[in-house]
């Protein structure tokens, strides 16, 4: 029988910054991710978006959170809170510099669980990532 999957319901949530990153050495700044939207398969991965409040995080003064350590465990430890198994959570990574937005921080998983637990369906003639 095959495992249902609870979906995770999003909830906005606050992650914190170390100012470690590359692109911005601002830290203890708390930066609030209020949307997390689907972007593509690409080779291995799901890629997607974790929108930010600019009001919070203004990329010209502040940079890009991009590489920022903290902000990155803070936002795998909150998908743990929402239900996200532990592994799966600890799959997240950031996705190159090019892809970075000015409101949002751009993310990849190489495990298409991500996209189950999301709730997410992908058209593609690809098949997922395993």
């Amino acid at each position: 029988m095959k495992k249902t999957i609870k979906k995770v319901k999003f909830k906005p949530f606050t992650c914190t910054t170390s100012g470690d990153g590359y692109w911005s050495d601002v830290e203890n700044r708390k930066v609030r991710v209020i949307k997390i939207t689907p972007e593509t398969i690409w080779d291995k991965y799901i890629i997607f978006r974790a929108y930010f409040n600019t009001k919070e995080w203004r990329w010209k003064r502040d940079g890009l959170i991009y590489t920022d350590s903290r902000w990155l465990r803070e936002f795998q430890n909150a998908f743990i809170k929402l239900g996200l198994p532990k592994a799966l959570a600890k799959s997240i990574d950031y996705t190159e510099q090019g892809m970075q937005g000015n409101n949002y921080v751009s993310l990849e998983t190489n495990n298409n669980r991500f996209a189950e637990y999301m709730g997410w369906a992908f058209k593609t003639d690809d098949p997922l990532p395993e």
